[in-house]
C-alpha cells in the first residue's frame, strides 16, 4: 500500500522517500511494539525524514510520519510523550494522503486476522488519524475511508500541478483525482 506508493512516487520524481522506521525497528520483535519503543520509533522516523530531505529531488515522500506515531501511541498505550506531540505539531506537510485501510493486524496469541474497510478505521482510530493530518498539511488534503478507485497516474500528475492549479480545480468543484 502506502510504502509502495511512496517509494514508486519517489522512483518517478527521481527523488528519495522516507520508509517507515518503525516497521525496520519492530521487524526483530515480530511487531510488537511497547510503550519504551515509542520514542526510538519517533526519533527515528523525525531523523530520516531530516536527513532525506537534504537529498531530496524537490519533494520527499513519507511513508509515515509523527502524527501517526503520536496517534497509534495513544490508541495503543493510552498517551503519548509531550515531545512527540509538539515534534508532530511543528512538522508541515504539503500534501498527505489517508489511504484505505488493508493490514494484517497479528493478535497477542499469534493469529493474523485481516482489517480492512470503514470498521478497520474505527479500530485503528482512523477518524483521529485524519484530524491530525487534517491540521499538519499546509495546502492539500486527502481522506477516504471508503475504497476509491483512482488511476494510478493520477498521483504524479496532480503533484505536478501549482498550487494555483488545484485551487482553481477546487473552486471549480473538479475533481483531482
Amino acid at each position: 500500500g502506502k510504502s509502495t506508493l511512496a517509494r514508486d512516487l519517489a522512483v518517478r520524481f527521481h527523488t528519495v522517500h522516507v520508509a517507515e522506521f518503525a516497521r525496520g525497528w519492530l521487524a526483530p520483535r515480530q511487531g510488537i511494539c511497547s510503550p519504551s519503543d515509542i520514542s526510538v520509533i519517533a526519533r527515528g522516523q523525525a531523523a530520516a525524514e531530516d536527513a532525506l530531505a537534504r537529498r531530496a529531488n524537490r519533494v520527499l515522500f513519507c511513508d509515515t510520519d509523527l502524527h501517526s506515531t503520536k496517534v497509534y501511541c495513544e490508541h495503543y498505550f493510552g498517551r503519548c510523550p509531550e515531545w512527540i506531540a509538539r515534534a508532530a505539531r511543528e512538522r508541515r506537510y504539503d500534501l498527505i494522503l489517508l489511504l484505505e485501510v488493508d493490514v494484517p493486524l497479528v493478535r497477542r496469541d499469534g493469529s493474523v486476522v485481516r482489517l480492512a474497510g470503514s470498521a478497520a478505521g474505527a479500530f485503528l482510530g482512523l477518524p483521529r488519524v485524519a484530524d491530525e493530518l487534517c491540521r499538519a498539511a499546509r495546502r492539500l488534503r486527502v481522506f477516504t475511508l471508503a475504497p476509491v478507485t483512482l488511476r494510478a497516474a493520477g498521483f504524479p500528475a496532480l503533484l505536478e500541478q501549482s498550487a494555483e492549479e488545484v485551487r482553481a480545480r477546487l473552486d471549480a468543484g473538479r475533481a483531482l483525482l
